[in-house]
């Protein structure tokens, strides 16, 4: 099989090709053609780069595709995977970010673009595996792929309308498109209200319990460092537009110490908003969103694909206090959550954690009191409950919730500068209807240094 590999992959790139030749020759000006073919082939190209390093690099087992293969997965049921919970909940939604930025940065929308990450998804679960195609991946790489793919794309635009050279690292795809197409980013930039830069250390404990009783050596204390970036674009507060991610909030943190670790990603992508009030001292949106969580952590870890109602208020409370409310609330499309086997862990000396996929509702709300020479205090609280879809993973089906709350004091010390300190609280609670309660908590407390980048 191996000798047919590189033919393979080289017919995939003449196979690619005409379905953007044939858009070459639209007369349009930069920035403005529309190049589905483009599209398309930009999202067969991807696929062809990772399964090249799945197999020549990684050398996987599931990369060795047949032609037998492909015709199994071609007609066999879909299946409810049990890849690795990094891998299918982050690493996919790159991934399928990578798709939806070939189709905007070929000229589709946002909702065509949508297409192309799903057409990429699909790809590469039947052509580019050699398991059976796997309906979560399906879910995740589309509806993560688009809002990844959203901002990334629309931060890739402002990067380069700086004429910074790095800006490729943001969006690789958006960045090599541009330079097949012979096309400048058409961006004006500026659309970035905040961005910063959080570095410090403190100390985490995280607990894992079933039906009330502490597993053995679950109990985990230690101290632990912290890095994070936070992004607002555009302003969410009394505007009005039917343009997807015109505003958005992006946060990633990063955590570990020992024996810890942790990841998570929050995103907030306004879908299309509304301003229903003309107030004096306060500005009002009402609108959509599209709503991307991962927790990625050693104790808990949990995922949510969420279309909700927003709300995004803030008022002028005095000439140097403000107060800023947003609130999002409506239904978890997807949800991933873990299942803890603790009799395997008996048996094998291994942690077996199973995946759960389910539906639900979600709900997020942050306040924030903003004083011009005093800092701010924010106090936020997420709320995440599904039911897991039935069949889909032994013994775990049933409720599974999840629960976020944080405490933040800022001071600023200089105009770009400013000293914090934060506190979290993290708990997971799955109710399988064959297996024992089980109950995942963490905490921790940092302090350290916020950087504004303007």
């Amino acid at each position: 099989m191996r000798s047919y590999v590189l033919p393979a992959l080289v017919v995939c790139a003449l196979l690619s090709l005409p379905l953007s030749a044939f858009e070459r020759s639209g007369g349009h000006k930069p920035g403005t053609a529309v190049r589905y073919g483009s599209a398309m082939a930009g999202a067969i190209q991807s696929n062809a780069v990772v399964f090249s390093f799945n197999y020549f690099v990684g050398r996987t087992e599931f990369s060795r595709v047949t032609t037998d293969s492909i015709r199994h997965n071609l007609s066999c049921n879909w299946q409810w995977d049990q890849s690795a919970y990094q891998t299918n909940q982050i690493g996919h939604p790159y991934q399928g970010s990578t798709y939806f930025a070939a189709g905007r940065s070929n000229g589709l929308n946002f909702y065509q673009s949508a297409l192309i990450a799903s057409f990429g998804s699909a790809n590469w679960e039947l052509f580019a595996e050699r398991n059976e195609p796997a309906l979560n991946d399906l879910i995740q790489t589309t509806t993560g792929g688009i809002a990844f793919g959203e901002i990334l794309h629309r931060l890739y635009l402002e990067a380069a309308s700086t004429g910074t050279p790095f800006a490729f690292l943001v969006s690789p795809m958006s960045a090599l498109n541009g330079w097949i197409n012979h096309e400048r980013p058409n961006a004006r930039g500026g659309n970035v209200q905040s961005m910063n830069l959080v570095s410090g250390f403190g100390f985490s404990r995280s607990n894992r319990s079933e039906d009330g009783r502490n597993c053995p050596g679950d109990m985990i204390d230690t101290p632990s460092v912290a890095s994070g970036i936070s992004i607002q674009y555009g302003d969410p507060f009394g505007t009005s537009g039917a343009e997807p991610f015109e505003q958005f909030k992006l946060d990633v943190n990063l955590s570990g110490g020992l024996d810890q670790y942790g990841c998570t990603i929050y995103s907030d992508g306004i879908l299309a908003s509304w301003a229903p009030f003309d107030e004096i001292n306060a500005a009002t949106s009402i609108g959509l969103a599209l709503n991307f969580d991962c927790l990625f952590t050693s104790n808990v870890r949990f995922t949510s694909n969420a279309l909700t109602a927003a709300l995004n208020r803030t008022r002028a409370i005095s000439p140097e206090l403000t107060s800023r409310t947003s609130a999002y609330a409506g239904w978890m499309m997807f949800g991933v959550g873990t299942f803890y086997d603790e009799k395997s862990v008996a048996a094998s000396g291994e942690e077996d954690s199973s995946l759960n996929y389910g539906t639900g509702a979600t709900a997020k709300c942050s306040y924030v009191l903003d004083h011009v020479r005093y800092g701010s205090i924010a106090v936020c609280t997420k709320l995440y409950a599904m039911r897991v879809f039935p069949g889909t993973v032994e013994k775990a089906d049933g409720l599974l919730s999840c629960q976020i709350y944080e405490a933040n004091y800022t001071h600023p010390v200089t105009r770009h500068a400013a000293v914090f300190a934060k506190g979290t609280y993290t708990r997971e609670h799955c109710r399988p209807r064959e297996a024992p309660n089980q109950l995942r908590e963490s905490g921790d407390a940092t302090v350290g240094v916020e950087w504004s980048v303007d």
